[in-house]
């Protein structure tokens, strides 16, 4: 009995100290982005079938925006673009 409370008693430090572990994240994280990412943007287009495949078709009027970063990875603005950018 006093071998299972001992493992239970060092299972429970060893989570909470590593619940404790200091990782700094950065916004890049937050979007899952790798390296040092300045901006990107993102369009949407409706989607058309042609001949079996799938492709972008017209741009869409709402939806399309890009994201700024600073150098530090931290998330600056976001704009909202039409959909001639």
């Amino acid at each position: 009995m006093k071998h299972y409370l001992k493992t239970t008693v060092l299972t429970l430090l060893v989570l909470m100290l590593s619940g404790c572990a200091n990782t700094s994240k950065t916004d890049w994280d937050l979007y899952e982005l790798n390296g040092n990412v300045k901006s990107y943007t993102e369009n949407y287009y409706e989607p058309v079938k042609e001949l079996g495949e799938w492709k972008a078709g017209k741009p869409e009027d709402y939806r399309n925006y890009r994201v700024q970063f600073s150098t530090d990875g931290v998330y600056e603005q976001m704009e909202f673009l039409g959909k001639d950018n």
